[in-house]
């Protein structure tokens, strides 16, 4: 998660508006935090599965919209795809 997290860094803007929608991004610093929730639970344990709509191991939080959707990009894909999930935490594989 360091390059993810320097990547982060290099970013001009911590938050876009997209007119109707605004995303925020985390502080580089606080990545690892940012995947509680999705990639794990406040105590550790791993959420992540192989099954249709469930939380991938490559997924990692670097943001959320202004109705507290996660923003996540697919870390297995070298281009870095950002991606959004309602607030169920099941991805809805929209591409953003």
């Amino acid at each position: 998660m360091t390059n993810l997290a320097e990547k982060l860094a290099a970013l001009p803007v911590r938050s876009l508006s997209l007119g109707y929608r605004t995303i925020k991004l985390v502080e580089p610093g606080e990545l690892d935090d940012a995947q509680s929730g999705y990639a794990r639970t406040p105590d550790g344990e791993s959420l992540d599965g192989d099954g249709p709509g469930a939380w991938q191991r490559s997924w990692v939080v670097i943001g959320h919209d202004d109705l507290a959707d996660p923003i996540f990009v697919d870390t297995a894909d070298a281009d870095l795809p950002v991606y959004t999930a309602p607030p169920t935490g099941k991805a809805t594989g929209r591409r953003t």
